[in-house]
């Protein structure tokens, strides 16, 4: 380090000194200096929490963000002031707008009572301590300014009292230096402060500096970007292009296909009007609908420019799974037509992702059609399994057999020691305030067996004709020594009031795992509206369904 340095910082340590040494009796008390006639336990309450020294007139923070909190917050007045000014008013403790504060009065008085030697001999007392004996052009500087300043006075000031009497004592009575022989001190930090000041602006200066060059490479850099977004979007125009004649393309095709579904419109009305002219007298309910029953529209999707899997579903294949989204509706306003043999429809679950653990399948179809009897739509033992014992219709498990899950009716049990009980009865026979899975059985411990697991959901919307020559079913998971899981819910609702086209229902079932054993699953629930069922469209629906023909 340089003398020129040296003797800088030192000047600047100097300034510092000089500046902690002024008493003023606008701002907070030095903490040192009262603890000096006061037990530290007294003063505790009375810090200032913004300069951590003893508050003088003491303002509390009433803000209604921290009323809640569990200590008062104490600041200086003068404190508060500098910091609202130079924080554009928000508050010290969290930064939020509207600081609120209002004076402590007790505080102030019992600040103002507190007992403290003169703050001149203080700050007397801890120069000579810092300072010590100095050498050469430091001692006889130091030496200088206490010769200069208490040349005609006495070296010591033995005052004793309280802070609210120090003015006075200050004024009229103090044995050291008087006020008027600190003017010159005072305009030397001034001094000092005003150099740190341009110090700090030349500093400020650099960085504007350097800021400026930064922004002119950075403008330059943008200019390079400018001419590659210009590229860019040259490019786009020319795909833009390409796409308009691609849509000109596609609206000619479009308008092709709505000459066809023109075309086939005139056909169905001209066979309306052929069915009213044969029928004379009857109301033609069915008139209301553009298609009849499952056949017609099968031909329709099959002869028009509609897709597979989007606008309809058809499976002709043999030996087929086909897997629909989980929890959210499919829907296919042309129908849905199972044609092949052993075909299952099902929902695709996500095992590793909880609110897709389990099955719950939505269509909403103007048609359904299964053709053969070993095609199914399936959500078995796609509900609650054997890991949610607490739920109130889980079996319990057992030593030598768990319990059979129960939901619409109770659970299986054998009522021998050490095997499960059945679980509980639960939901509502409705289905429209609540709908639930099928719960899952006991597990056995003798063994290892996990109970079986609950039927999954179905919930199905039928604009026109249900021929289902297969089976529908939610039901519960055998198992080997645990308990069956419990059916799980089905609910149909028909949109077609007084459509005179027959619906075939074929086997509906949501009954419980194990069905030959005592620890069975209890049954699911089905709902169907919109149609009023006979005896004969519920011989094979199993348990009897909750029927009504308005929601």
């Amino acid at each position: 380090m340089s003398s020129v340095e040296t003797e800088t910082k030192r000047k600047e340590e100097e300034s510092k000194e000089n500046r902690k040494t002024y008493f003023s009796l606008s701002g907070c008390y030095n903490k040192a200096w009262v603890l000096l006639t006061n037990e530290s336990q007294r003063l505790d309450t009375l810090i200032c929490c913004l300069c951590n020294q003893i508050a003088n007139n003491a303002m509390e923070l009433h803000c209604n963000q921290h009323e809640n909190a569990d200590k008062v917050y104490l600041i200086g007045e003068e404190c508060v002031q500098k910091y609202l000014k130079q924080n554009n008013g928000k508050c010290p403790i969290q930064q939020h707008d509207h600081c609120e504060f209002s004076q402590n009065k007790i505080v102030r008085k019992f600040v103002s009572e507190l007992l403290v030697i003169c703050p001149r001999q203080f700050h007397l007392k801890k120069r000579q301590s810092n300072e010590g004996i100095k050498s050469g052009e430091k001692e006889e500087e130091y030496n200088k300014f206490e010769l200069n300043s208490n040349s005609n006075l006495k070296c010591n000031c033995n005052y004793v009292g309280k802070i609210k009497d120090l003015k006075d004592h200050l004024d009229k009575s103090c044995d050291l230096i008087s006020s008027q022989q600190i003017i010159p001190l005072e305009i030397v930090n001034e001094l000092n402060v005003m150099s740190e000041q341009i110090k700090t602006l030349q500093n400020m200066i650099k960085d504007l500096q350097s800021q400026i060059k930064k922004m002119k490479e950075n403008d330059n850099e943008k200019n390079k970007q400018s001419i590659a977004f210009k590229k860019q979007l040259d490019q786009c125009q020319v795909k833009f292009d390409e796409f308009k004649e691609y849509k000109r393309s596609i609206e000619a095709k479009f308008e092709k296909q709505n000459a066809n579904i023109q075309k086939f419109q005139h056909q169905i009305d001209t066979q309306n009007e052929k069915q009213k002219s044969e029928q004379k007298g009857q109301e033609q309910h069915s008139t209301n609908f553009k298609f009849h029953n499952c056949e017609n529209m099968l031909s329709f999707v099959t002869s028009i420019n509609l897709k597979n899997g989007v606008d309809f579903l058809l499976v002709n294949e043999n030996k087929k799974r086909v897997e629909l989204k989980n929890r959210e509706w499919n829907n296919y306003e042309f129908g849905v037509f199972l044609l092949g043999e052993n075909i299952t429809l099902t929902v695709c679950c996500d095992f590793e992702n909880q609110s897709q653990k389990y099955g719950h399948l939505k269509i909403k179809t103007s048609h359904l059609w299964i053709k053969y009897s070993s095609s199914k739509i399936d959500c078995s033992e796609l509900g609650y399994s054997y890991l949610q014992p607490r739920y109130p219709g889980s079996g319990s498990p057992g030593k030598w057999g768990g319990g059979g899950g129960g939901y619409a009716t109770k659970g299986g049990e054998s009522g021998l020691s050490g095997l499960g009980r059945g679980g509980e009865i639960y939901g509502e026979e409705t289905l429209l305030k609540q709908i639930h899975f099928g719960s899952g059985g006991g597990g056995c411990s003798w063994n290892g067996s996990h109970g079986g697991s609950g039927g999954g959901i179905f919930e199905l919307i039928i604009e026109q004709q249900l021929i289902n020559h297969g089976s529908i079913q939610s039901n519960g998971g055998d198992s080997d020594r645990g308990g069956g899981g419990s059916g799980g819910s089905i609910l149909i609702e028909f949109r077609c009031h007084g459509n005179t086209w027959k619906h075939t229902f074929g086997i509906i079932r949501c009954i419980g795992g194990n069905q030959s054993k005592t620890n069975e699953g209890g049954k699911g629930r089905i709902a169907i509206y919109g149609i009023e069922l006979s005896s004969d469209d519920i011989k094979d629906i199993d348990p009897k369904p909750f029927n009504r023909l308005h929601k």
